[in-house]
């Protein structure tokens, strides 16, 4: 049984320590417990004499489990308990990887998604205007615009999961092989992602600057960063479309060292 006898407490020099956990054979008394509390019956215990002080060898007691009794009922909670808290565990894991405003992925549902998206080309789009539009349609709208958005990428890129990376930039994995091959993908999406929407009876127009960068592990600087980064070169040499340009960005570490 899962209590240790005298003899076995002598020999281990564990006397002392009678009564403490120690003392008991810890893997028997957690099936015995996991036993009541599975409603799995009858269980054996050891039996103690008060006479003798020891467990009287080859003596046991046996109990038929009733999930019914307060044992049972005690079991029962536990795994309503349980239950409950990894439902909670689910819906944190799920808020920690989602924009509440829009119901999209955020940004590091994302970047989880790129750990096995080596070679593949990240977009970050970026919406233009996004102050003027803001502050036209409210705060309201501008985060239902933004949800259709992601709704919209996610049909025009199957397989892949839009992410909101801040208020005014939203990204997605290509299927394209390489940068080059980007370039006319992106630009093809942008022809049916920049069509005009309308939002509870208010007709937006949309437009878009999109930086690309390919998932590579051996940089210091991620791919979303990077695609974040051709975002904003695009932007400033007024074009639509950019892949990183690294001569352009210059050396980070050199940029840190004048910090």
């Amino acid at each position: 049984g899962f209590l240790l006898p005298n003899a076995v407490l002598e020999r281990e020099g564990l006397m002392e320590k009678k009564g403490f956990p120690e003392s008991y054979d810890t893997p028997l008394l957690l099936r015995f417990l996991t036993d009541i509390k599975a409603g799995h019956g009858p269980v054996k215990a050891p039996v103690y004499s008060h006479l003798v002080y020891d467990v009287v060898l080859g003596e046991t007691v046996e109990l038929e489990v009733n999930p019914a009794d307060e044992l049972g009922r005690l079991a029962a909670s536990f795994n309503a308990m349980a239950a409950g808290i990894k439902d909670r565990e689910q819906r944190i894991t799920a808020m920690a990887l989602t924009d509440q405003e829009t119901g999209l992925a955020n940004r590091r549902a994302f970047e989880d998604a790129l750990a096995g998206a080596e070679g593949r080309i990240v977009a970050v789009i970026g919406v233009e205007r996004y102050p003027q539009v803001r502050a036209a349609l409210g705060y309201h709208l501008t985060s239902v615009m933004i949800g259709e958005i992601g709704r919209r990428l996610e049909t025009l890129c199957p397989g892949s999961t839009p992410a909101r990376l801040s208020s005014d930039r939203l990204s997605v994995l290509l299927s394209a092989a390489d940068i080059d091959a980007a370039g006319p993908e992106i630009a093809a999406l942008l022809t049916d992602l920049e069509r005009p929407m309308s939002l509870q009876g208010v007709a937006v127009d949309v437009a878009f600057t999109v930086g690309l960068a390919m998932v590579d592990a051996d940089l210091v600087i991620p791919a979303v960063e990077r695609a974040s980064i051709a975002l904003d070169q695009a932007r400033a040499e007024g074009r639509k479309i950019a892949a990183f340009d690294p001569a352009a960005y210059g050396d980070p570490a050199s940029k840190l060292s004048l910090m």
